[in-house]
C-alpha cells in the first residue's frame, strides 16, 4: 500500500477552455495531481530545457579556451 494519500479541493483555472472552479486532487504537500494535458506540458517543457542544456554544453565544449 502506498503512503501517498490523495484529498480533494477547490481549484480554480481552466479545463477544455472552460473556466470555473474545479475539484482537484493533489498530495499532502499541496500538489496537485496533474492533468494528462498538464503531466505532456510539463514532460515537453523538460525535454526542450534539456535539449538547450545540452546544446549550450556542446558549445562550451567546442569553445576555445581563450573564449571561457
Amino acid at each position: 500500500m502506498s503512503d501517498i494519500q490523495a484529498m480533494v479541493g477547490c481549484w480554480f483555472g481552466n479545463v477544455k477552455d472552460d473556466s470555473a472552479i474545479w475539484l482537484r486532487f493533489d498530495h499532502q504537500a499541496d500538489n496537485l495531481v496533474l492533468l494528462p494535458e498538464e503531466a505532456e506540458r510539463q514532460r515537453t517543457d523538460a525535454q526542450q530545457r534539456t535539449e538547450e542544456l545540452a546544446a549550450r554544453l556542446r558549445k562550451w565544449a567546442e569553445a576555445p579556451p581563450d573564449q571561457l
